[in-house]
């Protein structure tokens, strides 16, 4: 064998090692994310973080109605 052929052979075996390489790293599947159980505390807390939300809009909606309200007041009083 020449030294050509050596080189030719080993060029092509490291271009099948690198194939069956990179099938391999294809085929592995990521592992599908463990999803635990709702317990009553989970929805406890959730339903709690909702009501926080829920409270805290509502008073900035009494906020911005009591503004309107005491803007139209006045233009109705300055308006007399």
């Amino acid at each position: 064998m020449a030294l050509e052929e050596v080189i030719k052979i080993r060029k092509r075996k490291t271009d099948e090692l690198q194939e069956i390489r990179n099938e391999i790293g294809k085929k592995i599947v990521p592992s599908e994310p463990s999803f635990e159980k709702k317990t009553h505390w989970n929805h406890f807390l959730s339903e709690m973080k909702w009501m926080s939300n829920d409270f805290e809009r509502e008073r900035k909606d009494q906020k911005t109605n009591s503004k309107k309200l005491n803007r139209a007041c006045k233009k109705h009083l300055d308006e007399k």
